[in-house]
Protein backbone atom coordinates (compact mmCIF):
# COMPACT_ATOMS: atom_id res chain seq x y z
CA UNK A 1 0.00 0.00 0.00
CA UNK A 2 2.94 2.25 0.28
CA UNK A 3 4.03 1.80 -2.76
CA UNK A 4 0.89 2.60 -4.25
CA UNK A 5 0.81 6.03 -2.24
CA UNK A 6 4.05 6.11 -3.43
CA UNK A 7 3.48 5.80 -7.14
CA UNK A 8 6.53 3.67 -7.47
CA UNK A 9 4.10 0.88 -7.98
CA UNK A 10 4.01 -0.31 -11.64
CA UNK A 11 1.06 -1.50 -12.30
CA UNK A 12 -0.24 -3.58 -15.51
CA UNK A 13 -2.44 -1.16 -18.25
CA UNK A 14 -4.86 -4.36 -18.94
CA UNK A 15 -5.95 -4.28 -14.68
CA UNK A 16 -6.42 -0.69 -14.91
CA UNK A 17 -8.32 -0.21 -18.54
CA UNK A 18 -10.91 -3.14 -16.71
CA UNK A 19 -10.97 -1.52 -13.04
CA UNK A 20 -10.17 1.47 -13.51
CA UNK A 21 -8.69 1.93 -9.92
CA UNK A 22 -6.00 -0.01 -8.55
CA UNK A 23 -7.70 -0.04 -5.31
CA UNK A 24 -11.03 -1.46 -6.89
CA UNK A 25 -8.70 -4.52 -7.95
CA UNK A 26 -7.38 -4.97 -4.45
CA UNK A 27 -10.78 -5.14 -3.09
CA UNK A 28 -11.70 -7.79 -5.76
CA UNK A 29 -8.44 -9.99 -4.54
CA UNK A 30 -9.91 -9.41 -0.12
CA UNK A 31 -13.41 -10.71 -1.46
CA UNK A 32 -11.75 -13.75 -3.38
CA UNK A 33 -12.38 -17.26 -1.44
CA UNK A 34 -8.72 -18.24 -1.70
CA UNK A 35 -8.45 -22.21 -1.54
CA UNK A 36 -4.64 -23.54 -0.98
CA UNK A 37 -4.68 -26.69 -3.31
CA UNK A 38 -2.42 -29.74 -2.49
CA UNK A 39 -1.71 -32.65 -4.60
CA UNK A 40 -2.03 -35.82 -3.26
CA UNK A 41 1.49 -37.07 -2.96
CA UNK A 42 2.62 -40.07 -5.33
CA UNK A 43 4.66 -41.90 -2.82
CA UNK A 44 2.10 -41.40 0.00
CA UNK A 45 1.63 -39.89 3.43
CA UNK A 46 4.19 -41.79 4.81
CA UNK A 47 7.46 -40.34 2.78
CA UNK A 48 5.79 -36.66 3.53
CA UNK A 49 6.28 -37.16 7.04
CA UNK A 50 9.66 -38.71 6.74
CA UNK A 51 11.02 -35.88 4.91
CA UNK A 52 9.42 -33.41 7.04
CA UNK A 53 11.17 -35.23 10.10
CA UNK A 54 14.32 -34.56 8.91
CA UNK A 55 13.90 -30.97 9.15
CA UNK A 56 11.90 -30.12 12.41
CA UNK A 57 13.94 -31.45 14.82
CA UNK A 58 17.47 -31.45 13.62
CA UNK A 59 19.96 -28.45 13.18
CA UNK A 60 21.11 -27.42 9.43
CA UNK A 61 24.37 -29.90 9.77
CA UNK A 62 26.40 -31.63 12.72
CA UNK A 63 30.02 -31.20 13.30
CA UNK A 64 30.31 -35.23 12.72
CA UNK A 65 29.18 -34.22 8.95
CA UNK A 66 32.02 -32.14 7.85
CA UNK A 67 35.06 -34.22 6.79
CA UNK A 68 37.27 -31.12 6.58
CA UNK A 69 38.04 -27.58 6.35
CA UNK A 70 41.12 -26.83 4.01
CA UNK A 71 41.82 -23.39 1.61
CA UNK A 72 38.98 -21.94 2.22
CA UNK A 73 36.83 -25.22 0.92
CA UNK A 74 34.66 -27.06 3.26
CA UNK A 75 33.92 -30.98 2.45
CA UNK A 76 30.85 -32.44 3.85
CA UNK A 77 28.82 -35.61 3.97
CA UNK A 78 25.04 -35.51 2.53
CA UNK A 79 22.42 -38.47 2.01
CA UNK A 80 21.39 -38.72 -1.90
CA UNK A 81 17.83 -39.52 -1.17
CA UNK A 82 17.42 -39.99 -5.29
CA UNK A 83 20.04 -42.57 -4.90
CA UNK A 84 19.14 -45.01 -2.33
CA UNK A 85 20.52 -42.53 0.65
CA UNK A 86 24.05 -43.16 -0.81
CA UNK A 87 26.01 -41.24 1.35
CA UNK A 88 28.15 -38.45 -0.74
CA UNK A 89 30.64 -35.73 -0.17
CA UNK A 90 31.08 -32.81 -1.82
CA UNK A 91 33.23 -29.70 -1.48
CA UNK A 92 31.91 -26.13 -1.17
CA UNK A 93 33.78 -22.49 -0.54
CA UNK A 94 33.20 -21.03 2.35
CA UNK A 95 30.76 -18.29 1.39
CA UNK A 96 28.71 -20.99 -0.05
CA UNK A 97 28.17 -23.21 2.89
CA UNK A 98 27.56 -20.26 5.25
CA UNK A 99 25.06 -18.57 2.97
CA UNK A 100 23.71 -22.85 2.86
CA UNK A 101 23.65 -22.78 6.79
CA UNK A 102 22.22 -19.47 6.96
CA UNK A 103 19.36 -20.23 5.17
CA UNK A 104 18.22 -22.45 7.98
CA UNK A 105 18.14 -20.13 10.80
CA UNK A 106 14.47 -19.00 11.50
CA UNK A 107 13.17 -15.07 11.64
CA UNK A 108 13.01 -14.34 15.54
CA UNK A 109 9.78 -15.19 17.19
CA UNK A 110 9.03 -18.00 14.59
CA UNK A 111 8.87 -21.49 15.50
CA UNK A 112 9.76 -24.94 13.69
CA UNK A 113 7.34 -26.49 15.04
CA UNK A 114 3.73 -25.39 16.79
CA UNK A 115 1.60 -27.26 18.16
CA UNK A 116 -2.46 -27.50 17.61
CA UNK A 117 -5.56 -28.91 19.06
CA UNK A 118 -5.15 -30.72 21.85
CA UNK A 119 -1.51 -30.55 22.15
CA UNK A 120 -1.50 -26.87 22.18
CA UNK A 121 0.06 -25.23 24.69
CA UNK A 122 -2.85 -23.26 25.89
CA UNK A 123 -5.43 -25.98 26.32
CA UNK A 124 -3.51 -29.33 26.66
CA UNK A 125 -4.03 -30.31 30.24
CA UNK A 126 -7.88 -29.75 29.62
CA UNK A 127 -8.04 -31.13 26.34
CA UNK A 128 -6.14 -34.55 27.61
CA UNK A 129 -8.75 -34.77 30.40
CA UNK A 130 -11.19 -34.91 27.89
CA UNK A 131 -9.35 -36.79 25.74
CA UNK A 132 -8.38 -39.13 28.47
CA UNK A 133 -12.56 -39.07 29.91
CA UNK A 134 -13.38 -40.16 26.27
CA UNK A 135 -11.19 -43.18 26.08
CA UNK A 136 -12.85 -44.42 29.55
CA UNK A 137 -8.75 -43.63 30.82
CA UNK A 138 -7.23 -42.64 34.42
CA UNK A 139 -7.19 -38.79 34.65
CA UNK A 140 -4.30 -37.73 36.03
CA UNK A 141 -4.45 -34.32 38.31
CA UNK A 142 -1.91 -31.95 39.10
CA UNK A 143 -1.01 -31.09 42.61
CA UNK A 144 -0.21 -27.75 43.83
CA UNK A 145 3.00 -26.86 45.29
CA UNK A 146 1.26 -27.06 49.24
CA UNK A 147 0.10 -30.24 48.31
CA UNK A 148 3.18 -31.65 46.98
CA UNK A 149 5.18 -30.37 49.73
CA UNK A 150 3.01 -31.59 52.32
CA UNK A 151 2.60 -34.96 50.20
CA UNK A 152 6.66 -35.08 50.07
CA UNK A 153 7.10 -34.50 54.05
CA UNK A 154 4.52 -37.45 54.31
CA UNK A 155 6.65 -39.45 52.38
CA UNK A 156 9.81 -38.50 54.35
CA UNK A 157 8.30 -38.31 58.13
CA UNK A 158 5.61 -40.85 58.05
CA UNK A 159 1.60 -40.17 58.28
CA UNK A 160 1.77 -37.05 60.93
CA UNK A 161 4.41 -34.08 59.61
CA UNK A 162 4.35 -32.66 63.27
CA UNK A 163 6.34 -36.02 64.51
CA UNK A 164 10.04 -35.60 65.60
CA UNK A 165 11.91 -37.21 62.77
CA UNK A 166 14.51 -38.14 65.06
CA UNK A 167 12.27 -40.31 67.68
CA UNK A 168 9.29 -40.47 66.24
CA UNK A 169 7.39 -40.23 69.58
CA UNK A 170 6.71 -36.84 70.48
CA UNK A 171 4.96 -34.23 68.43
CA UNK A 172 7.06 -30.70 67.12
CA UNK A 173 5.48 -27.18 68.08
CA UNK A 174 6.60 -24.56 65.63
CA UNK A 175 7.85 -21.74 67.77
CA UNK A 176 8.74 -19.49 65.37
CA UNK A 177 9.53 -19.23 61.24
CA UNK A 178 11.83 -17.48 59.14
CA UNK A 179 11.18 -16.49 55.94
CA UNK A 180 14.47 -17.15 53.53
CA UNK A 181 16.79 -14.43 52.65
CA UNK A 182 15.78 -12.61 49.70
CA UNK A 183 17.89 -10.38 46.89
CA UNK A 184 18.20 -7.10 47.45
CA UNK A 185 15.95 -4.81 45.25
CA UNK A 186 17.39 -4.39 42.20
CA UNK A 187 18.45 -0.51 41.41
CA UNK A 188 19.37 0.36 38.17
CA UNK A 189 21.09 3.26 39.02
CA UNK A 190 22.96 3.33 42.16
CA UNK A 191 24.22 7.24 42.11
CA UNK A 192 20.78 8.45 41.45
CA UNK A 193 20.21 11.77 43.86
CA UNK A 194 16.77 13.17 44.64
CA UNK A 195 16.66 16.64 45.17
CA UNK A 196 15.17 17.72 48.20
Amino acid sequence: MDLIKAGSLIVPKCILDEYRDIYRYIDTLYNKNWVVYTKKPFSGTKHIIEYLARYSHRVAITNHRIKYLDDGKVCFIYKDYKDRSNKKDTILNEQDFIRRFCLHILPSRFKKVRQYGFVANASKQKAKNIARIALDCRIIILLSRSERKSLAIQRLFGDESDTCHCCKTRKMIIIASEERNKDPPFIANPFTFIKV
